[in-house]
């Protein structure tokens, strides 16, 4: 059995609406500042209190940093990603949609939401990754532990475009300029 440490930087509120088309949402509030872009969404079968992931059925949020008092929905219907309020409050709420053509919840049944935090990730499409150490490409100012070339803020940025662009469309190859 594997073990993974508790996220106590996001609160799960509820899944609401359970079964309801074009409702059905699950709710998260964070406890602290966070990037979404950290975390993915899966369902999982509970299993006697333990929880078992289901393949095929993640959701990366995006990048997007939220903090107290926001809010964040997640319906599992279609729809289009939004930044609002809560109705009848100022809190904000980043609004998205897993886009699945039915509803995955009943009340008290078996399939849970999960979040997981990432903690890394290993790509063979990284053709930079043969010439720089990514981590040490974001190495801070002054650093006399990187063995790479120090980067500007601007390759820096375009290193970060060129590396999204390649893990967000796989069509696409990693080059070394």
């Amino acid at each position: 059995m594997i073990r993974l440490p508790l996220i106590d930087e996001i609160r799960f509120k509820e899944v609401a609406d359970a079964g309801v088309p074009n409702r059905e949402r699950i709710i998260l509030r964070p406890t602290r500042e966070v990037n979404l872009g950290e975390y993915v969404l899966t369902l999982a079968v509970d299993r006697d209190g333990l929880l078992q992931p289901i393949p095929d059925q993640l959701l990366w949020f995006g990048d997007e940093t939220v903090a107290p008092p926001a809010w964040v929905f997640i319906y599992t219907g279609p729809g289009t990603r939004r930044l609002t309020t809560v109705e009848g409050s100022t809190d904000a709420a980043v609004v998205l949609h897993w886009n699945r053509n039915k509803t995955v919840f009943i009340p008290n049944g078996p399939i849970k939401p999960v979040l997981f935090r990432l903690g890394g990730m290993l790509s063979p499409r990284f053709g930079l990754a043969d010439l720089l150490d990514i981590s040490e490409i974001f190495a801070p100012a002054g650093s006399v532990t990187s063995k790479s070339p120090k980067l500007s803020e601007t390759e820096k940025a375009e290193v970060t475009r060129r590396l999204l662009e390649v893990i967000l469309d796989p069509t696409k190859k990693a080059e070394s300029k």
